[in-house]
């Protein structure tokens, strides 16, 4: 039995290796563009690793890399882990249209092309992993394409936990809130400070420590911390508008300082 992990080169992808390391896996496949930090993070892991150097915005890399290699060697895949993503913080008319495009793509598209691609070399114990976002629950000003990008995960996987459940496949959204990882690096749009926007930030080891045990408890959604296991409630008593008002207020504020 194997598990695939993609945006596997660092943060929570490598987190996911780390501990996935324990399960008593034959092998894991870690996926990411950078092949250098995916051969960094095999090396520390004693599960017998495969590297897959793939861009999960193409379509036609995911079909080759991944897709070719499940065909030729047949594994049943125990564990996929959606984890790959990357937002950008910014308004919609500021941030260039290719960041956007490929916002969907990495974080939607991929998303259900891996999906639909594992699930008939999965078999009963098997789960899907999906790293979503305590975004999802909200719409955000000045972070709307990748919050409504995790809304779509967020509602992709509880809806294949309705269709895999007759298969005894499991599927779960993690939903953390902001992470120590190097997403914020990433997300810097302009003179938007995104580590002024994200605050309080916690480690990457307790999430998905507890994202595996609520997998394994078959829960639909792994949300951490108190504030964040309180958002979908939230969420369903503030207006949309508001969050979205004060969500982009803050981040034109930060821009101004």
């Amino acid at each position: 039995m194997i598990a695939i992990i993609t945006g596997a080169s660092s943060g929570l992808g490598a987190e996911f290796a780390r501990q996935l390391d324990r399960e008593h896996l034959s092998e894991i496949w870690l996926v990411a563009r950078d092949t250098q930090a995916l051969t960094a993070v095999s090396h520390s892991l004693k599960t017998p690793c495969r590297i897959i150097s793939c861009d999960l915005s193409s379509e036609s890399e995911i079909d080759t890399q991944i897709g070719s290699m499940l065909e030729s060697t047949k594994p049943v895949v125990k564990y996929c882990v959606n984890n790959a993503g990357f937002g950008k913080i910014g308004p919609l008319h500021l941030l260039k249209s290719t960041d956007m495009t490929s916002m969907i793509d990495v974080n939607c598209r991929a998303v259900v092309q891996l999906t639909h691609m594992v699930i008939p070399h999965m078999k009963s114990g098997s789960c899907l992993i999906h790293t979503s976002s305590a975004a999802s629950f909200v719409p955000l000003g000045g972070f709307a394409v990748y919050a409504a990008t995790k809304a779509f995960v967020t509602s992709f996987s509880v809806a294949i936990q309705a269709e895999l459940v007759d298969k005894g496949i499991h599927s779960i959204a993690v939903c953390p809130g902001p992470i120590e990882t190097n997403f914020s690096k990433r997300a810097h749009q302009g003179s938007v400070r995104s580590d002024s926007v994200m605050k309080k930030k916690v480690d990457a080891e307790p999430v998905i420590r507890k994202a595996i045990r609520d997998a394994k408890k078959c829960k639909s959604l792994s949300l951490y911390g108190i504030k964040f296991n309180l958002m979908p409630i939230i969420s369903k008593f503030i207006p949309r508008i508001l969050m979205a008002q004060v969500s982009y207020n803050r981040v034109m504020k930060t821009e101004k300082r």
